[in-house]
This record gives structure tokens, C-alpha cells and sequence, in this order.
């Protein structure tokens, strides 16, 4: 069943946000735009929620991976709260109406931060997915694998299939012809070795040399008085 849809929002406005959530936003932009926006002081709860310290010493480093890595999505999505928070408690506080610049700039801090976590949550469920997946087609999880407003693979998932087929295919003959390539080159190396020894085994006048040769000797001297 498809989802019921607002009316149509500013042109300019609505390029800006489909752009922030298909598009990763620089570390660096974010970070500052984090920075102007602190929690308030007595509103504790616009925070990550970190895990109890005893769990945390106990945690594997694999389980403290993943958890830090949602606690970025988390800080994103508080973030983005704490700048609309803002705009509210100005509206009620502040005398007479903050100019309109103040406004969108503050609202746009908080657009910024929610699409951010949108997009590191997209990719957390991706590699939650990964899995589940085939082995030769894991690389759908790849940060480089673009992920849609609609889909989490992408748009054209027959397509992305058929470029790593491709790719996979490519990459096994190559390794295939290395592995064929090095074997003919130690078969030469091979036959002079075989050849030698047959050479040398199959000469005139020849004669192996019998293992007991020696032991007989010992007995004629041993006989002898």
C-alpha cells in the first residue's frame, strides 16, 4: 500500500534535502554544526545513551564496535533535535520574532543532523543485512554501493548484480590463467629432471650398484682365516 503524501514543499528546499539523504555529508561540517549545538543544561536526556560501564568492560571488541557505530547514528539524531528544541524554546522565550534567517539557519542545522543519521542508519541495517547474503554479492554492502530514498541497495538492483557477476567472473579467469601460466613454466624444469635421470640410468656400460654389495664383502673377509 503506498504512503499517503503532503503537499508539495519549496522547489530549492526539497533538492537540498533529497541531496542531504543520498549523499554522506563531510565529518568536518558536521562537527560543526554538532558544535553549535550544545544540550541544553537542564534537558539530559538530549544525549547518546551510553552502556553501563560494567557491561562495557565485559564487552567483546566486536559488540563495542557495533554499539559505537550506532551510537553515532544516535548522536546524529540527538543532534538534530536539540537545533529544532532550540528554535521552539526561542519561539516561546525570546521577545517579539526572530528574524527569518535565524530560523531556517537553525532548522537547516537540524535538517543537516537527522539526514546524517538517516544515511549512517541506512548503512548500519546494510551491514545487519550482509550476512545474509551470498558470499560473491556481499559487496552490495560496500559504503560505494549508493543507497536510494527507496531501497537500500540502490535503484537498479539487476544491474548492480550483473556489473559483480561480471567483475567475479573476470577476476577468476585471470587467477585461473596465473595458476595455468606458473604450471607450464615448472613443466620444463620438471622433464630436464626426469630426462637426466633417465639419461644417466639408461647409459652404456651402466650397472646400479647393489645395496648389498658391501655387506657381501664383510662376509668373505669374515670367512677368511
Amino acid at each position: 500500500m503506498a504512503e499517503h503524501k503532503g503537499a508539495e514543499i519549496n522547489t530549492n528546499l526539497a533538492a537540498i534535502v533529497s541531496k542531504l539523504l543520498k549523499e554522506k555529508t563531510a565529518e568536518d561540517k558536521l562537527t560543526e554544526i554538532k558544535k553549535r549545538n550544545p544540550a541544553p543544561k537542564n534537558c539530559e536526556r538530549l544525549a547518546e545513551t551510553r552502556v553501563n560501564l560494567p557491561i562495557w568492560n565485559n564487552l567483546s571488541e566486536k559488540a563495542r564496535s557495533a554499539d559505537i557505530k550506532l551510537q553515532k547514528v544516535q548522536k546524529s539524531l540527538v543532534k538534530g533535535a536539540t537545533a529544532v528544541v532550540g528554535v521552539v524554546n526561542n519561539l516561546i522565550t525570546v521577545p517579539g520574532m526572530p528574524s527569518k534567517n535565524e530560523f531556517v539557519n537553525n532548522l537547516m542545522d537540524g535538517v543537516f543532523l537527522l539526514a546524517n543519521a538517516n544515511m549512517e542508519l541506512n548503512v548500519r541495517r546494510r551491514e545487519a543485512l550482509r550476512p545474509e547474503l551470498h558470499a560473491s554479492y556481499r559487496y552490495l554492502c560496500a559504503p560505494s554501493n549508493p543507497i536510494s530514498s527507496e531501497f537500500i541497495f540502490g535503484d537498479d538492483l539487476p544491474k548492480a548484480v550483473k556489473d559483480i557477476t561480471d567483475t567475479n567472473r573476470i577476476t577468476s579467469k585471470l587467477q585461473r590463467d596465473k595458476k595455468e601460466s606458473y604450471r607450464r613454466g615448472r613443466q620444463p624444469e620438471r622433464l630436464d629432471k626426469f630426462q637426466r635421470k633417465r639419461n644417466y640410468s639408461g647409459a652404456k656400460n651402466y650397472h646400479r650398484p647393489s645395496q648389498y654389495k658391501g655387506e657381501e664383502k664383510r662376509k668373505v673377509q669374515k670367512s677368511q682365516p
